[in-house]
């Protein structure tokens, strides 16, 4: 078989068999004195062929123009676009709301975790940043705990109808769906529920790169093993202040 993923690429791979064999098959039909074909016709039993054969489960139909033409000429719908992963680039919350980045890990599964999270205007203003340890637990436990901090912290400072932002779609997809099988987390879930519809908070999810600010303090609780609150005047010094300016500014932000 052809290699690739991709339709186009398994009928290059197939396609000369198919030729050879209605060239073998009409040698043998003119040897015998059956009915010749003409060359249209032999074409159209090609394509009815390739047509017709059963595809591999994983060929997909993504491709470039090139492989939407060679599609169509076999009798198949063009190929949808491919879906370009977004620039990541921190935004910041319209009209008067605020924005809550919040992230949470262990540097094992389970070992010692923490969260971290920042809330600012929309001038991208920080108004206070937070890093809280949370000792042994499992990395969604840990996640789940840096959300209900994250948003206990707006409830404190009487903030409404904030953002937030995390980088991992399934803690935003149990919020959305009201639905959690962590069995450890119920107690933190619960509370996020209640949070997030007294505040009219909307989850959402965000690229790791747009959320480096809260992946930063959450790496600074689990290497300094203590909790910490910032204020904007007493932001730690070093990397952050460079990706909170970035993030201000509206330039993107790249793995390294």
């Amino acid at each position: 078989m052809a290699g690739g993923h991709c339709l186009s690429v398994y009928i290059t791979g197939i396609l000369p068999s198919l030729i050879i064999w209605e060239l073998w098959k009409e040698r043998n039909n003119r040897r015998h004195g059956e009915k010749r074909r003409t060359a249209s016709s032999i074409i159209e039993c090609i394509k009815t062929w390739v047509r017709e054969l059963p595809f591999p489960a994983k060929v997909g139909t993504h491709g470039s123009v090139r492989d939407g033409l060679l599609l169509q000429c076999f009798g198949f719908s063009a190929p949808s676009p491919r879906r370009k992963r977004p620039i990541p680039v921190y935004r910041c919350p319209p009209f008067v709301s605020v924005k809550l980045n919040v992230d949470g890990a262990c540097r094992g599964n389970p070992d010692l975790g923490g969260g971290g999270g920042i809330i600012r205007d929309r001038q991208g203003e920080v108004l206070v940043a937070f890093s809280n340890f949370y000792g042994p637990c499992t990395n969604s436990l840990a996640k789940l705990r840096a959300l209900r901090d994250g948003l206990k912290l707006c409830k404190v400072m009487g903030l409404m109808d904030e953002v937030v932002n995390y980088d991992l779609e399934a803690t935003v997809k149990v919020v959305s769906l009201k639905r959690c099988s962590l069995w450890g987390g119920w107690y933190y879930f619960k509370e996020i529920l209640e949070l997030v519809a007294s505040m009219r908070a909307h989850v959402s999810f965000a690229f790791w790169e747009s959320n480096w600010a809260a992946d930063w303090l959450t790496s600074l609780s689990c290497d300094t093993e203590t909790s910490a609150r910032f204020q904007p005047g007493s932001m730690p010094l070093g990397p952050l202040q460079g990706i909170l300016r970035e993030n201000k500014a509206g330039l993107p932000v790249l793995r390294s």
